[in-house]
């Protein structure tokens, strides 16, 4: 049998532990509250005390049915578990643990018996021969997931009295509050400069795979600009034809430089003409959400059209929570054997969408992320926002193959592709500097993220396979250096060799008199130099 002595202060008197009290296991001696049992990666020790309920215990009945003073002792943070004989890490059979739901009842309950006042001794129950009659036991002898370094006290089973250096009596109860800290005074000279850090330290990450988040720092609302879902467990897009049909259709393509192969393009197709309905597809943003729009404020984009034949587009901004239609536009299209860039602006809803807190999980039909739950990480924030857009057509037949929204001129920072609600809380908090980079820069090779956005390749990323390209390098250091404030990029190291970091040289700063700066100036009109010195290799 084994014994653990305890010690349990409680109303000024000694005694048992009540039931259901929840205590902490200290080794006797002149400095008793220097260590506490712990159960780590479920094996037993003492450590220091920490702020962590990994040292705390329920006292309950006895698992093997034994009366007072017989208990057992319940994990808090893992009620399944219990102080019992553990086999894990032990070849000698000797160290103790903790055991979800044990089998063995016996060997996760104690008997306490006192040999001296104050002082507990816990004997194990086990009937196991080599175990019976021994008590818990503070031992340097064992190594194991608790005592990599080798000093660490380890619970262990052994005979009564197996030697004065070894621990065999415990207090039981609530360690002593330690004492308040001395007080201080703190002298601030408002008047006074000891030190002047440098600004360029005062600053912020962003990870350009969220640019494609809407409003985050780019202005485009639309998650999924090519008609691919992504990885969310319910899409983005959604079929809201109320006549003819919206298909995607991978014979017809209009970006080819996306990774994995040609994203597929939406054939929208409206049967008998002027019928009153409409084809195409509705935009919820990421995870199906919603997105916000702000009445009374235009909104303005464009989409690649490929039309054979003479057609009417419609944009429209939509209330999901009402089913109402907010702002609506019709745009007539010339037949073309080319893509064409069909923009819109003006699309000013006539209400506000809200947006609503809902429980993670509740509503199939959002998708807040997977992993952590609220329960284990309670930052996690779920909405659910009435707003949606829809692009389709209402006479004729043509594919869609990219689409873009953001507000209008009052919603942007000086008429960039940039939030104003985000530049304004970058000056606020005084940043200074900004570093783009993260694990989405691992696969960056910059010549990827130059040009129209929509002939950019879409990364496929661990986000999906969308063409997240609006949002790269060259937008952020427009960004930055229109903030007046330092830019920091990261690129893939094995993506771009010596050759391509001489050229994004040339491209950023060379005139039109060299091959890079020429592209720069006339193919992608930035006729200014890009003003960034400092790049990451990323890997």
């Amino acid at each position: 049998m084994l014994a653990l002595a305890v010690f349990f202060f409680l109303g000024g008197t000694y005694g048992l532990p009540p039931l259901h009290s929840v205590v902490s296991i200290f080794p006797s001696g002149p400095n008793p509250y220097d260590q506490a049992f712990r159960h780590c990666n479920f094996v037993a020790s003492f450590d220091p005390v920490l702020a962590s309920d990994d040292f705390s215990f329920t006292v309950v009945p006895a698992l093997n049915g034994q009366p007072s003073p017989a208990f057992s002792f319940q994990s808090t943070n893992y009620p399944s578990h219990y102080i019992s004989y553990s086999e894990q890490g032990s070849p000698s059979g000797e160290r103790v643990g903790i055991v979800e739901n044990p089998v063995d009842k016996d060997s996760s309950s104690w008997t306490l018996s006192s040999p001296k006042a104050g002082i507990f001794t816990l004997t194990t129950l086990s009937q196991i021969p080599s175990l019976m009659g021994r008590v818990l036991s503070v031992s340097r002898n064992h190594s194991g997931p608790c005592n990599t370094d080798g000093q660490k006290p380890d619970a262990v089973l052994l005979p009564p009295s197996s030697g004065s250096s070894v621990t065999q009596t415990f207090l039981i109860g609530s360690a002593p509050p330690p004492p308040p800290p001395p007080p201080t005074t703190v002298t601030v000279d408002a008047s006074k400069i000891d030190r002047v850090l440098n600004p360029a330290l005062i600053g912020c990450h962003m990870d350009p795979g969220f640019g494609n988040d809407p409003m985050a720092w780019t202005s485009n609302m639309i998650y999924g600009q090519g008609f691919i879902n992504g990885p969310p467990k319910v899409p983005a897009w959604y079929d809201e034809s109320t006549t003819g049909y919206a298909v995607l259709d991978s014979s017809v393509v209009m970006n080819p430089h996306v990774e994995g192969g040609p994203a597929p393009t939406l054939h929208v197709n409206v049967s008998g003409g002027s019928g009153g309905g409409v084809a195409g597809w509705s935009n919820r943003g990421i995870g199906a959400e919603g997105l916000v729009f702000e009445g009374g404020k235009d909104y303005e984009g464009y989409v690649m059209v490929l039309a054979a034949e003479p057609i009417t587009m419609v944009v429209a901004i939509k209330d999901r929570t009402t089913d109402a239609t907010l702002a609506s536009t019709s745009i007539p299209v010339s037949a073309s054997s080319v893509w064409q860039k069909i923009s819109f602006s003006g699309l000013t809803p006539s209400a506000s969408t809200s947006c609503v807190g809902i429980p993670f999980e509740s509503d199939p039909t959002v998708d807040c992320g997977s992993a952590p739950k609220p329960s284990q990480n309670p930052g996690i924030v779920c909405v659910k926002c009435g707003g949606e857009v829809f692009f389709g057509i209402s006479q004729g037949a043509a594919w869609l193959g990219f689409v873009t929204l953001q507000p209008g001129t009052w919603g942007r920072f000086q008429n960039l592709p940039v939030l104003k609600s985000g530049t304004d809380m970058i000056s606020t908090m005084g940043f200074k500097s900004i570093r783009q980079g993260g694990s989405v820069s691992y696969s960056l090779r910059w010549k990827d993220w130059r040009g129209a956005p929509e002939q950019r390749g879409a990364m496929n990323h661990v986000w999906g396979p969308d063409i997240v390209a609006p949002w790269g390098p060259f937008e952020f250091i427009d960004m930055a250096n229109a903030l007046d404030i330092f830019p920091v990029v990261t690129l893939a190291c094995d993506l771009n060799d010596a050759n391509d970091w001489a050229d994004l040289v040339e491209y950023m700063y060379g005139d039109d008199s060299t091959p890079w700066g020429a592209v720069r100036i006339h193919n992608d009109s930035h006729p200014e130099p890009y003003k960034c010195d400092t790049f990451e290799l990323g890997k």
